[in-house]
């Protein structure tokens, strides 16, 4: 209850509350606000164990939401720190990882101190995807200092949005960019390539296949040798007769497709999970991008 309601402390040491729970269930021996603090505090620490193996289990990559406001009554600074990230069956969570009060002033440095040891304390430093703040001039030096690329990530969930693809980029980046737009076209299209080719190492890296080579097939019989098999040889001949066979990359056969109409109410978390058997790269780079948050609610409780 106190914590559904956010109400004080002492709420439990109240004379009408403690006489309400003694006519409820005369039984129950009244808690003290530090018997209650302590039994909050254990809550906590459960409820982060479970968060933290959550987030191990996720392979894939988070995106973090920050805030920062200033209470009415007290006068202090608290920072909010939320993670969000889709899991293996395609489900977006929101977790808050830790909710801190920042001492003024409320500097670049010092709120990017605070950000970086909570992603730390979390192991999420090396999972980020992006972080989205609110619009104000210290969060703009905030980035700076996290050196956190933003832009990114809005143009690869345009791509990855099977209604749009590269459509939306080659409609407004000559509206945009006017005579240099076909440079920053191609921009566009080599940083997906790069980032689908980053998530194709990524694949192999975690890959449990083992390769079957040479070695692992027996060449001769002990009953009956084949003085005429030389490997080396077999190596050099193959290799000159081997043809180079052109396959298009997973993320061109996807921009080949046709794209979808465009409906409302579009669930694009359910079209990646249907066809992440079809494109596997990126499907795991959909649940990193499309779990980035592109714009911030603010935390302030209403009123």
């Amino acid at each position: 209850m106190v914590i559904m309601h956010e109400l004080p402390l002492r709420f439990v040491e109240y004379k009408g509350f403690r006489e309400m729970m003694a006519h409820a269930n005369p039984v129950v021996k009244p808690m003290s606000r530090n018997t209650l603090k302590n039994e909050i505090l254990k809550l906590y620490h459960i409820e982060k164990v479970k968060t933290l193996h959550l987030l191990e289990k996720n392979h894939g990559r988070v995106a973090i939401t920050t805030d920062l406001w200033t209470t009415s009554n007290q006068k202090k600074g608290y920072m909010v720190v939320t993670t969000h990230f889709i899991d293996n069956s395609w489900k977006l969570h929101s977790r808050i990882l830790r909710f801190i009060y920042v001492p003024s002033p409320h500097t670049a440095d010092a709120l990017s101190n605070e950000l970086v040891q909570c992603l730390l304390d979390w192991n999420v430093d090396r999972k980020l995807s992006s972080v989205t703040l609110d619009n104000c001039t210290t969060n703009d030096a905030m980035v700076e200092k996290l050196l956190l690329r933003f832009d990114t990530s809005t143009l690869i969930s345009n791509v990855l949005d099977p209604r749009y693809k590269m459509l939306l980029i080659d409609f407004y980046f000559p509206k945009i960019y006017g005579d240099t737009a076909d440079e920053h076209i191609e921009r566009a299209h080599k940083l997906c390539h790069d980032l689908v080719k980053e998530y194709e190492m990524k694949a192999m890296v975690l890959s449990d296949r083992q390769d079957v080579g040479l070695d692992d097939v027996p060449l001769e019989s002990s009953s009956n040798p084949n003085k005429y098999w030389d490997v080396d040889e077999f190596e050099t001949f193959r290799s000159r007769n081997k043809r180079v066979k052109v396959t298009k990359s997973e993320l061109d056969r996807y921009l080949d497709d046709e794209l979808l109409d465009t409906i409302p109410n579009f669930d694009i978390l359910a079209f990646w999970k249907m066809h992440t058997g079809q494109y596997p790269i990126l499907g795991e780079l959909a649940k990193d991008i499309l779990a980035i948050s592109i714009s911030i609610v603010a935390s302030e409780s209403p009123g």
